[in-house]
């Protein structure tokens, strides 16, 4: 005849079921010893994750009542103490029977207490109840009582996990407190160094791999294709890798910087270069793009760079440089200077510069390869070449204005200077003087000179020509004249 019996929560003795549904109820019996059963229990208990550690001492100990101080426990895997909701001890009292073993026992159902679980028999410890944590086996009918602590007296708690490695038990990771420094620091080791170094993974419920700490390399990686790696290969490539994969998702991988304070201060990322040895120019940090290019190769095609170009203290400069590949060479686009400002193809590549406004795509347009700027044009044909200042079958598309000249005032005879004067207005106050053309000229330099005097002034030739002539010209009184380089040095004058 088959029958079903229930697991009873306790130790007991081998009972044949003899009904449905029948419980044994004698539990284990030591009448020489009687910690043995209590023991039995308690590794059980102990095994299973909840049991003292240390404290309860007793004082006031009689027959029939002890007095137990605070103490901890372990107890659904932390650590707990028994604080007895601000006292520091607890009375509590057993039967006078002699020969019952009674429990000492801190109660899941009020766990900052301690409570008596009284033995119903002689040489028996009573039945153990579901979320009790063991402190002692109490027994009863001398005075004072005798006392069996289950207690572990344990000051640190390490995890130890290892491997069958061909039938030799291997640590490959452990849990300590931290042998040195901080006391309340917690240090994860990696201990099995097979191959090189052990590796700490952390796995999703679907297989991804969400965190690989490469203890050979000492660098970390966060989620992504485990068979993929870093730019380098399989393995890990940088010290701290964020990889996306999983859901084939737009913007993966992310990394969000969250400010949740009240304050006005944004999110920050740092680059500190912490080198007391550093000189002027050496870079800060980079921010570097690549990617597989057609061969499956790692390659470069752009990158962000912060250099430092005076170190003096509280009063130094720097640089933030962009940078970009072109035909398999990196060149400087544009760098950001504390002392020289924006400055566009510091290295003279042949890299063009284009601005863009919101109805002409080349508003501004600077031809590397040329030395020429365009204004509405991209591919200009003079220094400066501004497109639609001519006019094109009667209709004119653009033009070039000017409200005025710069103004030069001349009070004394002088020779005329193509960096000062050229294109500007020479107003001369000098009644009689004399302004002298520069001896050499470009073609097309031009000056234009203004009589605001009583009397006439002398326009100088320097040695050349003007107008054909080898002569100077006169400027009468509140008259003008416009000298233009025409070539070998010599002039044309208009408004002689």
């Amino acid at each position: 005849m088959s029958t079903s019996i229930n697991n009873p929560e306790f130790l007991s003795s081998n009972e044949a079921p003899t009904a449905q549904g029948f419980t044994p109820s004698n539990q284990l019996i030591d009448d020489t010893d009687f910690p043995h059963s209590g023991l039995f229990k308690v590794l059980s208990l102990a095994v299973a994750g909840g049991y003292a550690i240390e404290g309860f001492n007793a004082t006031a100990v009689s027959n029939t009542s002890i007095t137990v101080a605070e103490g901890k426990v372990f107890r659904d895997g932390k650590l707990h103490q028994v604080d007895y909701s601000n006292a520091t001890t607890q009375t509590l009292t057993i039967p006078a029977t002699a020969n019952r073993y009674h429990l000492l026992v801190n109660p899941s159902a009020n766990p900052n207490t301690l409570a008596v679980r009284q033995a119903t028999a002689d040489n028996q410890i009573p039945n153990y109840t579901a979320g009790d944590v063991i402190i002692a086996v109490l027994k009863g009918g001398t005075t004072p009582m005798q006392i069996q602590y289950l207690t572990f007296n344990q000051s640190t708690k390490s995890v130890s996990i290892g491997r069958n490695n061909s039938g030799t038990y291997t640590e490959v990771l452990e849990i300590i407190p931290e042998p040195s420094g901080d006391a309340q620091d917690v240090r994860i080791n990696i201990k099995d160094t097979t191959g090189g170094g052990g590796d700490l993974k952390f796995f999703t419920p679907s297989g991804l791999q969400a965190l690989l700490i490469d203890g050979a390399q000492n660098k970390i990686r966060i989620g992504g294709d485990a068979s993929l790696g870093g730019a380098g290969g399989s393995t890990v490539g940088s010290d701290l890798e964020i990889g996306g994969k999983g859901g084939n998702v737009a913007f993966s991988p992310t990394l969000t910087l969250q400010n949740e304070n009240t304050h006005a201060d944004s999110c920050r990322i740092n680059m500190f270069r912490n080198d007391t040895g550093l000189s002027n120019g050496d870079s800060i940090g980079d921010m570097v793009f690549f990617a597989r290019d057609n061969s499956n190769g790692s390659y470069v095609y752009s990158r962000i760079e912060g250099v430092m170009t005076d170190r003096t203290a509280t009063q130094g400069d720097g640089r933030l440089v962009l940078y970009a590949v072109k035909a398999g060479t990196e060149a400087e686009f544009m760098r950001i200077d504390g002392i020289d400002g924006i400055v566009f193809n510091e290295g003279s590549a042949d890299i063009d510069f284009r601005v863009e406004s919101n109805g002409q795509a080349n508003m501004l347009f600077v031809d590397a390869s040329t030395d020429k700027v365009g204004i509405g044009t991209n591919a200009p044909t003079e220094r400066l070449d501004v497109n639609g200042y001519v006019k094109a079958l009667g209709v004119r598309t653009g033009s070039l204005r000017s409200q005025g000249l710069e103004i030069i005032a001349g009070t004394s005879n002088f020779t005329l200077v193509p960096s000062l004067h050229a294109g500007t207005y020479v107003i001369y106050t000098n009644a009689n003087g004399t302004i002298t053309l520069p001896a050499t000229s470009s073609a097309g330099e031009h000056y234009t000179i203004l009589n605001t005097t009583g009397g006439n002034i002398t326009v100088g030739r320097n040695g050349n020509n003007i107008n054909g002539a080898a002569s100077d010209i006169t400027v009468g009184t509140y008259n003008g004249v416009t000298c233009i380089s025409v070539g070998n040095n010599d002039w044309i004058a208009l408004g002689v």
